[in-house]
């Protein structure tokens, strides 16, 4: 091939060439990927019902990001049967992980019945973008009445909402067999300030006024064996004591609950073993189990602790005795126990006693019978 031709060639190939060239220099350092969009996603257990005696509505939920950002605002929009929308802010929110963020959202109400419709919406700033959504429009019953038809061969728990998603529920969970035959278990909250007229007890006529709480649980007067576990909702109370009450449909006296009694004071509950459906109270006057106003420590050493007997007011006794059956202290006020009756192991005239075994007597206003014990002092 003479050179001429080679020339020719080489220039050939050259133009050929140099564009695929100049196509890869433009376009390889030009692409960009797209790997997701930020989102945020809110999350709650919307209640079914809300009891109107209760007149509020609390919400728990929480508010989500895909990656770590900034919560702009979260706002909470509500419509009360027969009134305009309402929007408010949510401000009680706290961060638990870098990216998620808890929430509460309480409003009060006054409607008695009908439905409550309402939405959250949350903005934010995530990976320099603004983002922002809303949930689904939710609907929740105001009704102070819920009911379950309950299967006695595999029952289930029959439960009232409280309406607080911070504290807990109404309910009665049976076991198997409590009854005979399918039974539609209703249980409603009264109201306490405004209770039903009850008869059949001269006097008692004001023992409804210290009631927290009343609800009547269906069909009245319904054998339950074996006992029922009811928990009842109390709401916000400032007493330090509180008690269940049944009332007896036979004798109209309302008697006070001990089987198995729980307080739950961060849910907000009394739980107690019943054996039979009806009306049923949180009172804070009742009568406190015997082993309530026994000492919780039986052996105290000299100087190092007291013996601390618990519930007991100004008028009730408390009488020390020795082995041998005498009187070596008594007690008729709380003195200068601001926390309740004690003995330190001094006798009336201030001696210490003798290190040994002690019977205690108490004497309670409003019970039949004395309670006593045994405790060990040891000097």
């Amino acid at each position: 091939m003479n050179k001429k031709i080679k020339n020719s060639l080489l220039i050939l190939a050259l133009a050929v060439l140099t564009p695929v060239c100049m196509f890869a220099a433009i376009y390889t350092y030009d692409a960009i990927v797209t790997i997701g969009t930020p989102t945020i996603t809110i999350l709650h257990t919307a209640p079914e019902q809300v009891p109107p005696i209760n007149k509020e509505m609390v919400v728990v939920g929480t508010v989500t990001f895909s990656e770590s950002g900034n919560l702009n605002s979260m706002d909470f929009t509500y419509t009360l049967q027969g009134s305009s929308a309402v929007t408010e802010s949510v401000t009680n929110i706290v961060p638990i992980s870098a990216t998620s963020y808890k929430f509460v959202k309480a409003i009060e109400i006054e409607q008695t019945s009908g439905n409550i419709s309402y939405l959250f919406s949350v903005s934010g700033q995530l990976s320099g973008m603004s983002v922002s959504t809303a949930t689904a429009l939710y609907v929740t019953t105001v009704t102070a009445t819920t009911s379950q038809n309950v299967d006695p061969a595999n029952p289930v728990p029959v439960i009232l909402e409280s309406g607080n998603q911070t504290a807990g529920n109404t309910s009665i969970v049976f076991v198997n067999g409590s009854f005979t035959g399918d039974q539609n278990i209703i249980i409603t909250q009264l109201d306490p300030n405004n209770p039903p007229s009850f008869t059949g007890v001269a006097g008692k006529a004001a023992e409804t006024d210290y009631f927290v709480a009343l609800y009547l649980i269906e069909p009245e007067g319904l054998v339950v064996d074996p006992k029922a576990t009811l928990t009842l909702y109390y709401g916000d109370v400032s007493s330090s004591k509180l008690f269940m009450k049944y009332r007896d449909p036979d004798t109209g006296k309302w008697i006070t609950i001990t089987d198995n009694v729980v307080i739950d004071t961060n849910m907000k509950t009394i739980s107690a073993r019943i054996g039979r459906l009806g009306y049923y109270a949180v009172s804070t006057q009742g009568v406190t189990p015997d082993n309530d106003y026994r000492p919780l420590k039986r052996v105290v050493i000299m100087g190092q602790d007291t013996f601390k007997f618990e519930n007991m007011n100004d008028g009730d006794k408390l009488k020390i005795f020795n082995i041998n059956g005498k009187k070596i202290r008594e007690i008729t006020s709380r003195g200068g126990y601001a926390d309740g009756f004690e003995w330190d192991g001094r006798k009336d005239g201030g001696d210490w006693a003798e290190s040994g075994t002690y019977i205690y007597q108490l004497k309670i206003q409003g019970k039949g019978k004395l309670i006593s014990g045994t405790i060990a002092f040891v000097k």
